[in-house]
Protein backbone atom coordinates (compact mmCIF):
# COMPACT_ATOMS: atom_id res chain seq x y z
CA UNK A 1 0.00 0.00 0.00
CA UNK A 2 1.05 3.18 -0.99
CA UNK A 3 -0.29 6.52 0.98
CA UNK A 4 0.52 9.37 -0.83
CA UNK A 5 -0.31 13.25 -0.42
CA UNK A 6 0.26 17.07 -0.40
CA UNK A 7 -0.38 18.78 2.35
CA UNK A 8 -0.60 22.63 3.11
CA UNK A 9 0.96 23.60 6.28
CA UNK A 10 1.30 27.22 7.95
CA UNK A 11 4.73 27.23 9.32
CA UNK A 12 8.00 28.20 8.26
CA UNK A 13 9.51 25.43 5.72
CA UNK A 14 12.42 25.22 7.98
CA UNK A 15 10.78 24.61 11.10
CA UNK A 16 8.38 22.08 9.74
CA UNK A 17 11.09 19.80 7.96
CA UNK A 18 13.18 20.31 11.59
CA UNK A 19 10.01 18.81 13.41
CA UNK A 20 9.09 15.95 10.30
CA UNK A 21 12.83 14.93 10.80
CA UNK A 22 12.08 14.96 14.52
CA UNK A 23 11.94 10.66 15.25
CA UNK A 24 9.53 11.52 18.46
CA UNK A 25 7.84 14.57 16.74
CA UNK A 26 7.22 11.76 13.18
CA UNK A 27 5.62 9.69 15.85
CA UNK A 28 3.16 11.62 17.08
CA UNK A 29 2.28 12.66 13.77
CA UNK A 30 1.34 9.45 12.12
CA UNK A 31 -2.11 8.62 13.44
CA UNK A 32 -2.05 4.78 15.50
CA UNK A 33 1.73 4.68 15.72
CA UNK A 34 2.61 1.70 17.36
CA UNK A 35 6.26 1.60 16.84
CA UNK A 36 8.63 3.69 14.57
CA UNK A 37 12.16 2.42 14.13
CA UNK A 38 14.93 4.29 12.50
CA UNK A 39 16.54 1.94 9.62
CA UNK A 40 18.52 4.61 7.89
CA UNK A 41 18.83 8.12 7.86
CA UNK A 42 14.85 9.63 6.87
CA UNK A 43 13.57 5.84 6.20
CA UNK A 44 11.54 3.82 9.28
CA UNK A 45 10.35 0.82 9.65
CA UNK A 46 6.74 1.89 11.28
CA UNK A 47 3.45 -0.45 13.00
CA UNK A 48 0.49 1.01 13.24
CA UNK A 49 -2.97 -0.02 14.57
CA UNK A 50 -6.18 0.22 12.16
CA UNK A 51 -9.13 -0.59 12.10
CA UNK A 52 -12.38 -0.17 10.18
CA UNK A 53 -15.73 -1.58 11.89
CA UNK A 54 -15.23 -4.42 14.34
CA UNK A 55 -12.10 -5.12 12.01
CA UNK A 56 -8.73 -4.03 13.73
CA UNK A 57 -5.20 -4.79 13.23
CA UNK A 58 -1.59 -3.75 13.24
CA UNK A 59 0.06 -2.69 10.00
CA UNK A 60 4.10 -2.82 9.10
CA UNK A 61 5.52 -0.66 6.55
CA UNK A 62 8.42 1.73 6.21
CA UNK A 63 8.22 5.46 6.28
CA UNK A 64 10.54 7.51 3.80
CA UNK A 65 11.08 11.16 3.84
CA UNK A 66 11.59 12.32 0.80
CA UNK A 67 13.52 15.67 0.08
CA UNK A 68 12.95 17.59 -3.35
CA UNK A 69 13.39 21.03 -4.48
CA UNK A 70 10.84 23.43 -4.34
CA UNK A 71 9.31 24.25 -7.45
Amino acid sequence: MQIRGEWRIGAPRRRVWTTLLDRDALEQAIPGCDSLVERAPDSYEVTVKVGVAMLRGSVSGRVTIERFAAE
